[in-house]
C-alpha cells in the first residue's frame, strides 16, 4: 500500500511541475509560448491519473476538459504551423525557396483576409 501512495505522490509533484512551465511559457507570448499547451497536457495527464486514483471524479472531469484545450492549443500553437510550412515547402516549385514560398503564403493570406 505504501508503494502506490509514494507512485501518486511522485505523479501528483510531477503533474505539478508541468504545469508550472507551461503557464511560464504562455505568460511569456514568446516563440516558445505554444509549447507550453506541450507542458500542460503532461500536466493533464498526470493529474488524470491522480485525480482517477483517489477517486477525485469531478477533478478528472475537469482535467479532461483542461486535456481538449491542451490539444487544442497545441495544435493551433505548435502543430498547425508545422503542417503548413511543411505543405508549403513541399508544394513550392524547385525553382521557389522556402522562404519565397513562405512569402507567396503571407501574401496570399493577407490578401484572402482583406476580403473577409
Amino acid at each position: 500500500m505504501e508503494e502506490v501512495t509514494t507512485q501518486v505522490t511522485w505523479i501528483e509533484a510531477i503533474a505539478a511541475l508541468f504545469g508550472l512551465p507551461g503557464t511560464l511559457l504562455l505568460a511569456t507570448r514568446g516563440r516558445w509560448a505554444g509549447y507550453g499547451f506541450l507542458a500542460f497536457l503532461f500536466s493533464n495527464i498526470g493529474w488524470l491519473s491522480f485525480s482517477w486514483d483517489r477517486s477525485h471524479y469531478f477533478m478528472f472531469a475537469q482535467q479532461v476538459a483542461f486535456t481538449v484545450t491542451s490539444v487544442m492549443g497545441l495544435w493551433t500553437w505548435v502543430l498547425s504551423g508545422l503542417v503548413d510550412r511543411c505543405s508549403m515547402t513541399c508544394s513550392s516549385s524547385s525553382a521557389e525557396t522556402a522562404h519565397e514560398a513562405r512569402h507567396r503564403s503571407r501574401v496570399l493570406c493577407t490578401r484572402d483576409a482583406g476580403r473577409a
